[in-house]
């Protein structure tokens, strides 16, 4: 796949296939969660989402034994009927985990330091408590300590599609 076909490409299982061996277990492990989040809202299941919520700290390297279980109890589901308002959220959901992989975006160290860390605590505070509302107020951050990547920027003012694993909130902090 080149950068044009993964840019213009609303094949999930396509660009899923693209990134085996490129992107990481975590980030894949968090498509996956995502994916299941969708299934669990649409489902009303609450194994589901103990389930997930168990993966998610299993892909952050916390917890036990306890993800094997967890595993199993998301691979006994049935699988998501796609409709395709479905199969667009998937698809950016996969586009916010894993950006483009063909072009690196960095911030420097000065922009991460800008202010005590400002951007870093923002960032940290998005990841875990879920708010993805505010990666507006990430971008501001960011573009007020220097960042100039405009990619990176636009990502943050995306009002939807922001998951656990979105790659700014992941390059802010570090993670892969």
């Amino acid at each position: 796949m080149t950068e044009e076909e993964w840019l213009a490409c609303t094949d999930v299982l396509a660009m899923m296939f693209f990134l085996r061996g490129r992107a990481s277990e975590r980030k894949l492990g968090l498509f996956r969660c995502a994916s299941h989040r969708r299934d669990w809202y649409v489902q009303q299941n609450a194994a589901c989402l103990w389930a997930v919520e168990v993966l998610e700290r299993h892909f952050d390297g916390q917890g036990g034994d306890e993800w094997k279980k967890a595993d199993d109890v998301l691979r006994g589901l049935p699988a998501a009927t796609w409709s395709q308002d479905l199969e667009a959220a998937f698809l950016r959901d996969l586009r916010c985990i894993a950006g483009n992989p063909f072009r690196t975006r960095s911030i420097g160290p000065a922009v991460l330091a800008w202010d005590g860390e400002t951007a870093v605590r923002l960032a940290q505070a998005i990841y875990e408590e879920r708010a993805f509302e505010r990666m507006p107020i990430l971008g501001d951050a960011l573009e007020e300590a220097g960042c100039v990547e405009e990619v990176m920027l636009a990502h943050c003012r995306e009002k939807e599609g922001h998951v656990r694993g979105c790659w700014v909130v992941d390059r802010v902090l570090g993670r892969e």
